[in-house]
């Protein structure tokens, strides 16, 4: 494999690094973004997707094996890894691109859900101290977020999704066509993921008293006929029988505790309690435990998160100070629960909880900053949710 054999190798990855630029404005003015932050963003990107190209180039990894399996001539269409394969095959092959301009396609993505990602935490930090709002900052610039997002693969368009939903749940049912796609971005690449993000509508929906009776009914209605054809096929995607008892799940989960285990970020999940999971999942590796410079960079990442955890968290139990009332919390926290009791008992590497948390961290530092208390506020945010995002980086 090579970064690129011939002219239009060339000429091609070089159109769409450009082509990606117009995009990430695009995209960013939508969500209220200037342009000038939105460029930084995608330049940001982007020096983490390169740096994942020559990574992936001189050591191996998924990344080269989806391209590898593109070059196939006739791949099959499927859901998960054969999905990622078959999208990857169009531009490989019909379209010709280098695996360096297939890897600038997936990047694209991964800008779309930073993007996506940077106005929600604007929304949520608008009028707040300038502390919250650079520490906001500083989330979405962690090397985390953009070195996993930007690489050819499942994360990308994942991550991508999860943003999507997000920003939409900001304002249902009026960005309720953005949750759909989100949804079916999300189902291509993680179908599981999919199925908890529309039992997650579906529930909030319910407890939801902001949204018309006649919207919930749609909405609550067409989410549970999304949930009935998506679950079965869901389980038998995860390698469950039908119909999916107590035993056969405990049995699978057993199962998976045992998967990556050896090598490095290799850990014994299955003596660990569900709390002490949990936390592992999101938090670990701290810096005591990194191991190289990546998981030193990971570790970093999660010091951020851990702090803002504590702030929230503290936020909650003290139930003093002003905070943002979000109007789908319900959704966010149902998700962010149901993704987050669903991986961390059945992930025993390190390695791979740090790149697939993003399907759900992103709805959890939301909900964590709204929590946050603060005294002196110059603007309520619950009234500058509602307000256009004029206002920006």
């Amino acid at each position: 494999m090579e970064y690129a054999s011939s002219a239009w190798h060339v000429i091609s990855a070089t159109l769409v690094l450009l082509l990606g630029a117009p995009v990430a404005a695009s995209m960013g003015r939508k969500f209220g973004t200037r342009p000038k932050w939105g460029l930084f963003l995608y330049v940001w990107h982007t020096i983490f997707c390169i740096f994942y190209a020559k990574l992936v180039m001189e050591s191996g990894g998924d990344a080269a094996d989806y391209f590898e399996a593109s070059l196939a001539p006739s791949p099959e269409f499927g859901i998960g890894t054969r999905g990622v394969s078959y999208f990857t095959h169009i531009f490989s092959i019909y379209l010709g691109f280098s695996y360096v301009g297939v890897f600038f396609v997936f990047n694209i993505f991964g800008t779309i859900g930073l993007l996506a990602f940077d106005a929600v935490l604007r929304t949520v930090t608008q009028g707040r101290s300038q502390f919250l709002r650079r520490l906001a900052v500083v989330i979405v610039l962690l090397p985390s977020i953009s070195f996993w997002s930007a690489a050819i693969g499942k994360d990308s368009v994942a991550f991508m999704a999860t943003s999507l939903a997000l920003w939409a749940s900001m304002s249902m049912p009026r960005r309720s066509w953005l949750m759909i796609i989100a949804i079916a971005c999300m189902f291509l690449v993680r179908p599981h993921i999919a199925a908890i993000m529309i039992l997650s509508l579906a529930g909030a929906m319910v407890f939801s008293a902001k949204v018309p009776w006649k919207w919930r009914a749609a909405l609550v209605s067409v989410a549970l006929a999304a949930s009935a054809a998506i679950v079965p096929f869901t389980i038998q995607y995860a390698g469950l029988e039908m119909p999916a008892d107590g035993e056969s799940i405990e049995t699978y989960v057993e199962k998976r505790q045992g998967y990556n285990q050896h090598g490095g970020g290799g850990i014994d999940i299955g003596s660990m309690s569900l709390p002490v999971q949990l936390f592992t999942y999101v938090f670990r590796p701290l810096p005591h435990e990194a191991n190289g410079i990546f998981g030193l960079a990971a570790s970093l990442d999660n010091v951020v998160l851990l702090l803002l955890a504590v702030l929230g968290v503290w936020g909650m139990i003290r139930r003093r100070g002003d905070r943002v009332v979000l109007r789908n919390a319900a959704f966010l926290w149902i998700y962010c629960a149901g993704t987050w009791l669903i991986l961390a008992p059945m992930t025993a590497n390190l390695g791979i909880s740090v790149r697939q948390k993003w399907m759900f961290v992103p709805m959890l530092v939301c909900l964590l900053i709204c929590n946050v208390r603060e005294r002196q506020v110059r603007r309520r945010a619950s009234d500058a949710e509602y307000q256009p995002l004029g206002t920006s980086r």
